[in-house]
């Protein structure tokens, strides 16, 4: 039927998110895995070249802070939730924003810039932790932050579903343009 088509790594990934409670909360899909939500909502396939892709472009709102049901991330980090879901992941530098596992599957945390940098007082990563992954700040992604969210189910490649939270379509398609 076509239905599973989100890589499972990005749908293992987004399920850890989702377990952890920062899926809509402190962190939104963007760039091409974003594109399954919209498959799912919009009942139709985008022609399979458009959608593949080898990495995960996660959008961190640092105005929400942690709350107490994800207070445990704070021991381990996103690069902690990252190697629960396949051990081999690993931040490319110190203080990086992207990690990578030995596929090569990359997971990119990146934030808006903010409007003044110099007193710009938002965490950089979601935890303190120094090996954790800290946000690339992006310009022009700060209206992106505030666009309205949708919420879809995928199917990954091996037939589970996949909650996934992303920027409305036309907000995505302003950012591509």
């Amino acid at each position: 039927m076509g239905l599973g088509r989100m890589p499972s790594i990005a749908a293992r990934i987004l399920r850890a998110c989702d377990a952890h409670g920062l899926l809509g909360e402190q962190l939104i899909v963007v760039g091409t895995n974003a594109m399954f939500a919209y498959e799912a909502l919009a009942g139709v396939q985008i022609e399979s070249g458009l959608v593949a892709s080898s990495d995960m472009d996660l959008l961190y709102d640092a105005r929400r802070h942690i709350s107490l049901a994800v207070a445990g991330l704070a021991a381990e980090g996103l690069i902690g939730l990252l190697k629960k879901v396949d051990t081999s992941f690993a931040p490319l530098r110190p203080k990086a924003f992207r990690a990578a596992n030995r596929d090569g599957y990359l997971v990119d945390l990146i934030r808006p810039e903010a409007k003044d940098v110099f007193r710009d007082r938002l965490p950089s990563a979601l935890s303190n932790l120094s090996e954790d992954l800290e946000g690339v700040v992006i310009f022009g992604l700060s209206w992106l932050i505030n666009s309205p969210k949708l919420e879809a189910v995928a199917i990954d490649e091996r037939g589970y579903p996949v909650r996934l939270v992303a920027i409305d379509p036309r907000a995505f398609a302003l950012h591509k343009a």
